[in-house]
């Protein structure tokens, strides 16, 4: 796997500079405000990198506020009361290494609770994201189209971290990241006898998930759906693999029809693979577009009605495999992707994708 990526990936990812302007942008506006104490400075940065990069601050478990006066009167005197200059201080003069790694896993974490406290959500890639910018040779940018990319490389962490894993003091899922893009990187590093910074890293990563959705795009395409004529003469396999082409059809039609960001579309194509997880989902976040709340029936109608009026109910979007019950986030069979949270018995709010 790891020859794949040196001969296939690498050179055609780091030869894209289309978005370095930009990001360049980005990395000079954290360096050169780099502190936490002054309102305007922390807005725009926070504002910038979030809504950049798909992981805006505002989007919160309860909106109680403006997004305006979110910014004004509550994140920027959080963070100018908060620590985060003195941990980020404890980093100067840092490389990234093995030693240096909890260190790192820590201040993510206290940026991470600071977040939350602001926002009820768990803003892991948010907060890898602002720390990048900030700390840009020692914090891993993640998020759902990295993560994707590096699962395919089936690396397992070492057991020497078992300790730091089970530390209340890092956040697991992004320490488990981090420690295999850090063992990923040195490997290329290793094959190419080329030091990679963590920005070209993160490139490799982003141009493999991008090339796989781009293949999809393309296959799906040129996919003509042919509908038997009589289809009690067609095998049962026949049908179920017709279902399963007709299937990513609709879902990527259904993203790119509903879904804006790149993050939830990335887990409706990808990871979202059963019939509950998505369908519940693309039904979930067009219906709060006019309602705080909605009863299941609801999210059974619009799909009938709406979203997939010719498949609901046939084979591959069976309405007894919808589950829904199954999608709350109180639940243990959500895949890990929940998108409800039930508010009385039938009766739901959304919770996006894109609320990490």
């Amino acid at each position: 796997m790891l020859d794949d990526i040196i001969k296939r990936d690498i050179l055609n990812a780091l030869k894209a500079k289309e978005w370095d302007f930009g990001n360049n942008i980005l990395y000079d506006l954290c360096s050169t405000h780099p502190n936490h104490n002054k309102a305007d400075e922390i807005i725009t940065k926070i504002w910038f990198i979030g809504r950049l990069y798909a992981a805006a601050i505002e989007r919160r478990k309860t909106k109680s506020s403006i997004n305006d006066n979110f910014y004004i009167d509550e994140v920027a005197p959080a963070i100018i009361n908060s620590d985060i200059d003195s941990h980020l201080q404890s980093l100067s003069n840092k490389k990234l290494n093995e030693q240096t790694i909890p260190e790192i896993l820590v201040v993510h974490k206290y940026l991470q609770n600071l977040f939350k406290s602001l926002t009820g959500l768990e803003k892991r890639s948010l907060s890898s994201k602002y720390l990048h910018f900030h700390k840009p040779n020692l914090f891993f940018i993640y998020d759902s189209r990295a993560d994707i990319a590096l699962r395919e490389f089936k690396l397992k962490v070492d057991t020497r971290y078992k300790d730091l894993l089970n530390s209340d003091n890092v956040d697991t899922q992004y320490a488990r990241f981090f420690i295999k893009a850090y063992d990923l990187k040195g490997q290329i590093e290793k094959r190419t006898s080329k030091k990679l910074s963590l920005r070209e890293f993160d490139k490799i990563l982003i141009y493999r998930t991008n090339r796989k959705l781009s293949n999809s795009i393309e296959s799906n395409a040129s996919y003509n759906v042919q509908k038997p004529k009589n289809k009690t003469n067609i095998a049962l396999n026949q049908n179920i693999e017709t279902s399963r082409s007709e299937i990513a059809l609709i879902k990527k039609k259904l993203a790119e029809k509903y879904i804006k960001n790149n993050n939830a579309k990335t887990i409706f194509l990808y990871k979202a693979t059963q019939f509950k997880q998505w369908a519940n989902y693309i039904a979930a976040l067009v219906l709060s577009e006019n309602h705080k709340t909605f009863h299941r029936s609801q999210i059974i109608n619009i799909l009938r009605t709406e979203l997939i009026p010719e498949y609901f109910n046939k084979p591959g979007f069976i309405e007894t495999g919808l589950l829904t019950h199954d999608m709350e986030i109180s639940s243990n069979h959500h895949g890990g992707i929940p998108c409800l949270k039930r508010v009385k018995t039938g009766v739901y709010k959304f919770v996006d994708w894109t609320q990490e």
